[in-house]
This record gives C-alpha cells, sequence and structure tokens, in this order.
C-alpha cells in the first residue's frame, strides 16, 4: 500500500485506484509547469510514499482539495530529489543547484501562484509539510518541505538528471510555441533562438565583482538559460513578458550578439513618470506642463528636493520619489511632503492617481506596466516583426541588432505616440 506516482501527477486530475496488488492514491508528474514525464518508471507507476501513517492522514484530506493536496506535495517531492542530488548524473561540484532554472520552474508553481492557502493550512494540521523561515535582503522568504512520515523511505526513482534537463527544455519549448503562437511573443520566440554571447559565460563571469556565492549562482544559470535557449517564456498578469534575457545583468547584455550582430539596447528616460502621463485627458494644458517637467534631466532631484531640500544622488532621489509619491500608499500618516507639494502643483494628475490607489496599493504599478506592455509588446514588436527586425523587449526598453537602432527607435517612439499620444527621451 502506497501512494503512486502514475503518469498523470500535477494534472490536477489525481485519481484513486488499484496498482501492483495495493491501493493507492495516484498523482502525476507529466503537466507540472510544462514540465516532461518526470516518472519513468514501470507501466502502473511507482512507489512515491510507503508510509501507511500517511496514507491514513492523506486519506482524512477533504476531497475538495485532495488534487490539489497531491500536486503540492509531488512538486516538493521532486524538488527533494534534484536537491539531494539524486539523480545519477548530477554533478557533485555543479554551481547554482538551487537557483537552477528547472527548480525555479518547480519554485514558482509552489511561490508564485496564489489559491494555496487551503492546502497549505490542511497538510500543516496533518503534520505533512515543514515551513522555514529566511531572510533575503529587503524581504522575508518562506521555504516548505516534506516531513515524517512524509519524507521516510521515499523511492527514489532512476532518472538520469541530463535527460531530464533535456526533456525540460524541449517541453518548454513547445508549450512556449503553443502558448504565443500567432501573438507578438511568437516574433520575441524567434529573436531569442538566434542570440548569443560575443565571448564566453566564463569571461563574463570572471569580469564581475558579486556580492556572494548566491548571486553569482544567478548570474551563472541566467547566463546558462540564454546559452542553452531555455524557453522559460511567461507574461504576468500585467502583460510584462518574463524570459532568460530579462533577468541578465546589465554588463551581460551588452554583450549579446543577434544573428551574429553586435546589439543596441534602446530605453525610455524616466518611462514610469511618462506613463503617469497617459492619466491625463488628451487635450490638458497641465499635461504638457507635467511633460515637460518629466523631460528635465533634473526632474528626480527637483521633486525630492520638496522633502525640506532632500538631497542625494540621482538614484537615491529616484528611490525617494517613488516611495513616496508614485508608488506610496495614499493611507500614509501624515502624507509625504513630496505628496502634498505634487498635489499643488499637478491637481489633476494628483487626482487621477489617487482614485487608481484607492483600489490598492499594487493597481497603479500594474495599471502602468499594462500601458507600458501594451506599448512595447503589442504595438512596437508586432511593427518590428513587420520591418523584420529581430527583437528582444527588456520591459520598457528593447534589444535590436545595432544596425536597425534607428529605425527600431522611430518605431518605439511611433507606438508611444499611438498609445498614449506622446513619447518620452530615449537612450541608448
Amino acid at each position: 500500500m502506497g501512494i503512486v506516482v502514475d503518469r498523470d501527477i500535477i494534472t490536477g486530475n489525481g485519481n484513486n485506484g488499484i496498482y501492483d496488488g495495493g491501493v493507492g492514491i495516484g498523482v502525476g508528474l507529466d503537466r507540472l509547469s510544462g514540465l516532461p514525464e518526470i516518472a519513468e518508471v514501470n507501466r502502473k507507476g511507482m512507489t512515491l510514499f510507503v508510509a501507511d501513517k500517511a496514507i491514513e492522514m492523506l486519506k482524512a484530506i477533504k476531497p475538495s482539495i485532495k488534487n490539489k493536496c497531491f500536486h503540492f506535495l509531488s512538486i516538493l517531492y521532486v524538488k527533494s530529489l534534484i536537491l539531494d542530488k539524486e539523480f545519477d548524473e548530477v554533478d557533485e561540484n555543479e554551481v547554482g543547484l538551487k537557483c537552477s532554472p528547472i527548480l525555479t520552474t518547480l519554485s514558482r508553481e509552489i511561490y508564485g501562484k496564489k489559491g494555496w492557502s487551503d492546502v497549505l493550512r490542511t497538510l500543516i494540521e496533518i503534520d505533512a509539510i515543514k515551513i522555514e523561515f529566511g531572510y533575503c535582503p529587503n524581504k522575508y522568504s518562506r521555504h516548505y518541505g516534506l516531513l515524517k512520515p512524509f519524507n521516510q523511505e521515499i523511492q527514489r526513482f532512476d532518472l538520469k538528471y541530463g535527460s531530464f534537463l533535456t526533456k525540460c527544455r524541449e517541453r518548454l519549448k513547445k508549450r512556449a510555441a503553443r502558448e504565443f503562437s500567432r501573438s507578438p511573443v511568437e516574433w520575441v520566440i524567434k529573436s531569442f533562438g538566434d542570440c548569443t554571447f560575443s565571448t564566453s559565460n566564463e569571461s563574463m563571469l570572471s569580469a564581475q565583482n558579486f556580492r556572494s556565492e548566491h548571486a553569482k549562482n544567478c548570474a551563472i544559470n541566467s547566463l546558462e538559460s540564454v546559452t542553452g535557449h531555455y524557453h522559460n517564456f511567461g507574461r504576468c498578469a500585467a502583460g510584462r513578458l518574463y524570459y532568460p534575457i530579462t533577468s541578465l545583468k546589465k554588463d551581460f547584455r551588452k554583450k549579446l550578439l543577434i544573428q551574429g550582430e553586435e546589439v543596441a539596447e534602446i530605453d525610455a528616460v524616466a518611462c514610469q513618470p511618462f506613463l503617469h502621463a497617459s492619466l491625463y485627458p488628451r487635450s490638458c494644458a497641465e499635461r504638457d506642463k507635467y511633460l515637460t517637467a518629466v523631460s528635465s534631466p533634473e526632474f528626480y532631484e527637483k521633486l525630492a528636493s520638496w522633502d525640506r531640500g532632500f538631497s542625494g544622488t540621482r538614484d537615491e532621489c529616484k528611490k525617494k520619489v517613488f516611495k513616496d509619491l508614485y508608488y506610496g500608499s495614499i493611507y500614509k500618516r501624515p502624507l509625504p511632503k513630496i505628496w502634498r507639494w505634487f498635489c499643488l502643483e499637478y491637481p489633476i494628475l494628483a487626482e487621477q492617481m489617487e482614485s487608481v490607489k484607492m483600489k490598492g496599493n499594487s493597481a497603479l504599478p500594474s495599471l502602468m506596466q499594462k500601458i507600458e506592455s501594451n506599448i512595447v509588446i503589442d504595438y512596437c514588436v508586432p511593427r518590428l516583426r513587420d520591418a523584420n527586425i529581430p527583437v528582444l523587449p527588456m520591459h520598457d526598453a528593447i534589444i535590436v541588432p545595432v544596425s536597425q537602432k534607428e529605425i527600431a527607435q522611430n518605431l518605439l517612439k511611433e507606438s508611444w505616440v499611438a498609445v498614449v499620444g506622446f513619447a518620452p527621451r530615449f537612450k541608448s
């Protein structure tokens, strides 16, 4: 008797069945975030958990969330196999394993999705999982792991890590092609397939000073995801596109080649403040005044000085302006001085921002990201495709072959004007 890992794991259709003469609870691994069929075992499946106590505990789970509990436990199980290096071909000295693309995909399934609250509550009640709290710079983190008897006598299945990695990449590539078929992202996927680096990963890494080993491991895996063309593409609810290029350091992006040609990165200056001008009516004198102010190179320094003459570097001023003005809470008391002065200087825009902020702290940044993605992904990328210009978007910026820089910048500017009625300054 045991819980059986069958080829249906993580489909959301866990089923009860009889395997090898024993009653087991079947769960599947093959559709976990588009991963391949992990359980390469006999046709009738394999035993995942063998402890009788675990079986009794799982039988007590409410039927309405039972499949989600199996889903969650199965992901933790596969992660434990990788982290414990139970696959035959995992190099004992392999760096960055904890932040590898495979584990990132698995982790996104656990930590990047909502709707796990009932599952977590249930699994904690039956002592199936443990939660460890950690701390990373500026944020707390949670890590889940299996508890006894769920982590005892787990039967490790025979699977080659190399073939597992290859299958993951093949499956993710097919999923990206299927999910973004006939969409602007399809052109980005093609452009991504044509990109390489002008120098080796090792030489780029040796030129960097990393603050920690973890930061170095993340950089290693970011580079490997690009050189290996790891097709991990996804768009968030706000429309932003995330894929291996978006996690690259700026120094690494400078070394990119598209179809063997050096690249240019075209970036909007003060993109977020400019995007907020889209909240104005199209014909508004205050909007022209605001756009003129945002176009100034000292824009952030001027706004920051409204708070008792605050002075600092441009990055420090920019951070303060975003914290106190654009993405700060309107319920904070006392209200930041920057916000109060802004209300006097730009009352129409302040009123529009406040009405959006009342929907929640994330409402305004999400709205700005939607407008940004509409400009870059939904409007500009198709025009670059029509001009046969490969492109790698970076949120509000685009990376194109250097020979196409001028044409691409004009198309990006036209996209801004078409969507919001104005365009910022660009730098490259």
